[in-house]
């Protein structure tokens, strides 16, 4: 049986509270900024994840945004108790989706916003087309977080390449320049404050994406 709204609450202050406190007890400015939330948008709409992929959405509704609002209050608050200047980010693979999912992470984030509790947003930039023929929704993503304040991180960043041979490694090397170009077009251009871009793990031996596909390929992203 779920928990109910208070108990799911006092959970995750707890649990926040002690990361925080931990991290910047133990290694005090070494951690630049916080991962709050992850991935509570529904990839398939515009509400929140729900009881089929989300726990926290089969107790709160795929409406109810407080448990979102409340993590990064329980953050801050933590935050400033131990003196940390580490920022506060929400991160989701939506941002470079559609427009009504950019909207929503607007609109979800919105309370935590208003309260001064979230610095940052992290887009995760999982591509799955060399082409980079979402350029649009890039550039797109990243003006509507500039205007609403939002300081943005380009997040677990790679291409589901399969070619490893020497002109397919060139066509993932231009896919990464395209992408980069469009991003640092926005930062110098447009003023979208972009402070950091993330690749997913070190080397392709690590790579996400032999595990999550089942076809029997492996990438080379």
């Amino acid at each position: 049986n779920l928990v109910d709204k208070e108990t799911m609450l006092a959970r995750i202050e707890s649990y926040v509270k002690q990361v925080i406190t931990y991290a910047e007890t133990n290694y005090p400015g070494v951690v630049y900024a916080y991962d709050v939330v992850n991935e509570v948008i529904d990839s398939n709409g515009c509400k929140l994840r729900t009881v089929s992929s989300s726990l926290y959405g089969a107790i709160f509704t795929d409406d109810d945004n407080t448990y979102i609002t409340k993590s990064f209050e329980y953050a801050r608050e933590a935050e400033k108790a131990a003196n940390s200047s580490a920022k506060l980010f929400y991160n989701d693979f939506v941002g470079l989706a559609s427009p009504g999912q950019m909207k929503a992470v607007v609109k979800y984030l919105a309370d935590a916003k208003d309260a001064g509790n979230i610095d940052g947003l992290g887009m995760q930039a999982h591509q799955t087309n060399l082409g980079v023929t979402d350029g649009d929704n890039i550039k797109n993503a990243l003006k509507l977080f500039q205007q609403n304040g939002y300081e943005v991180q380009i997040t677990e960043l790679d291409f589901a390449s399969k070619d490893n041979s020497e002109s397919g490694q060139e066509t993932l090397a231009n896919a990464y320049s395209k992408f980069m170009n469009i991003v640092l077009t926005q930062k110098n251009s447009n003023n979208v404050n972009v402070s950091g871009v993330t690749f997913w793990n070190l080397t392709d031996l690590d790579t996400w994406l032999n595990s999550f596909y089942s076809d029997g390929s492996t990438y080379y992203p």
